[in-house]
């Protein structure tokens, strides 16, 4: 019975994998003259490529361990983005860290 979950795994991470290369290749073709964008995104595409590899490595009762600080981390993020927040398209949804934001 394993091939058939593989299978279903293989084909789901393919699906997303075209997807990302597809809407990769349209940013490219768009951006042309302005290529910092796509830059911008391939190197955000890797870096949660990154992630997703880590967490799928790391066990999940060692995340689960850290779960409550976790969430209160997030609580403290949505909060500090209401109150002190940078404006973006007159959106508060963004922290500054003066390089990047998140």
């Amino acid at each position: 019975m394993r091939l058939p979950e593989f299978r279903m795994v293989s084909v789901f991470g393919f699906s997303v994998m075209a997807a990302v290369l597809i809407g990769l290749m349209n940013l490219y073709s768009a951006a042309v003259g302005q290529e910092h964008y796509f830059l911008r995104q391939l190197a955000a595409t890797v870096a949660g490529a990154g992630l997703c590899v880590m967490l799928a490595v790391v066990d999940y009762h060692v995340i689960r361990k850290f779960s409550f600080a976790l969430y209160v981390l997030g609580c403290v993020a949505l909060l500090v983005t209401g109150i002190a927040g940078h404006e973006v398209k007159s959106t508060r949804a963004w922290i500054s860290f003066g390089f990047f934001s998140i």
